[in-house]
């Protein structure tokens, strides 16, 4: 037995390699990392996500901006799996997140085979998003991390408002970005300075995104352009000064594209509806959020589309779960949990009075 967890452990050090990910063994109250390529210890996270792990489900939490991804093994036995991938870069297109959840479900089967040499069982899966708590467990717990993060928060609602002076100011602060940089540059680990700098304008970009006030397709190209430069830069300067160039580059490219395709506050609400379909949406809530009256958006929306905003939602909610019926094997429970419903069986009703089918039919009608 001691030989075959041995071996275990060497397929899911190359396991955590190949798909940049840490694997933890959890055993009763023991917990072991079994992959060695992680880059923060992220025991902590474990200690937490194992609290709200539902037994014999696949479960999935995401947790400080971090997915954590349970598989039960066996009574006693949990897989721990934790993408180097934080939250926020997942993007909101319905496609991509089927094909996220889809590819999930494929690496928890792998790993599951890996360790038992069994065929996986087919798990129900349950999804739950744990509210931010940086302080918790996402970091190390020391007094500058707290202003490390508040600093950085400073960056992303100054580009929210497209406020280049405090921006500016903001980058000038000592953050969570530069402190997790330099520490690679004084280790020599370009990748990893690389990588915080990925995360760093994956930020930038998603911050604008959510904002509404840049299309998601130039906000993408934008980001696209930045990250190549990234990727293939030789010669690296210090990285405060590489950080501070990249981010007042993405600033001043958003920020002509934003002038150039100004958009009326219908058309932001209809691009914010068509980039949030997993979240509750609602025009009490999207008026909330556009600071303004609910009759004035309903009587504008209406206006610019001859549709109201409630139908406008319901209408992209059901094309995404048309998508997710059609091209994946989640449950019709999951979709409707993505999608932000709130409950399967409204979905249901939702998706048959818009498609004029039950999702059970369109699913065996269209699946390829």
């Amino acid at each position: 037995m001691a030989r075959r967890g041995t071996m275990n452990q060497s397929i899911f050090q190359l396991l955590g390699n190949v798909v940049s990910a840490d694997f933890y063994l959890c055993k009763g109250n023991n917990i072991a990392l079994i992959s060695d390529n992680n880059a923060y210890n992220m025991k902590p996270l474990v200690q937490e996500a194992l609290k709200l792990r539902v037994p014999n489900f696949l479960t999935i939490i995401d947790l400080n901006n971090f997915y954590v991804v349970m598989i039960p093994i066996d009574h006693n036995q949990t897989l721990i799996v934790i993408p180097h991938i934080n939250t926020t870069n997942i993007p909101v297109n319905y496609r991509d997140i089927t094909k996220f959840i889809t590819n999930i479900h494929s690496l928890s089967a792998l790993a599951y085979q890996l360790m038992t040499h069994h065929r996986n069982p087919q798990w129900k899966t349950h999804i739950k998003k744990v509210p931010t708590d940086i302080q918790r467990v996402s970091f190390p717990t020391n007094n500058e991390i707290g202003t490390y993060y508040a600093n950085e928060q400073l960056i992303l609602r100054a580009i929210k408002d497209f406020d280049f002076n405090r921006f500016n100011e903001a980058l000038n602060t000592p953050t969570l970005t530069k402190h997790m940089g330099e520490t690679f540059e004084t280790n020599n680990y370009v990748r990893g300075e690389k990588d915080i700098l990925i995360r760093f304008v994956a930020l930038l970009i998603d911050t604008v995104i959510k904002s509404g006030q840049v299309k998601v397709e130039d906000a993408l190209k934008v980001q696209d352009d930045i990250l190549g430069t990234i990727e293939f830069k030789k010669d690296q300067p210090p990285f405060t000064i590489w950080m501070k160039l990249l981010a007042i580059e993405c600033f001043k490219r958003l920020d002509q594209i934003r002038s150039e395709t100004a958009l009326s506050l219908a058309e932001q609400v209809a691009l914010y509806i068509q980039n949030h379909v997993n979240q509750k949406l609602s025009l009490a809530l999207l008026a909330k959020k556009f600071e303004c009256s609910d009759s004035s958006l309903a009587h504008l929306f209406k206006e610019k589309y001859n549709v109201t905003v409630g139908a406008y939602i319901n209408s992209h909610k059901v094309d995404a779960a048309k998508y997710m019926l059609t091209n994946s094997h989640i449950s019709i429970s999951e979709i409707a949990y993505v999608l932000a419903f709130n409950s399967p069986s409204y979905f249901m009703k939702v998706f048959k009075r818009t498609s004029g089918m039950t999702t059970t039919r369109y699913r065996k009608t269209h699946s390829q």
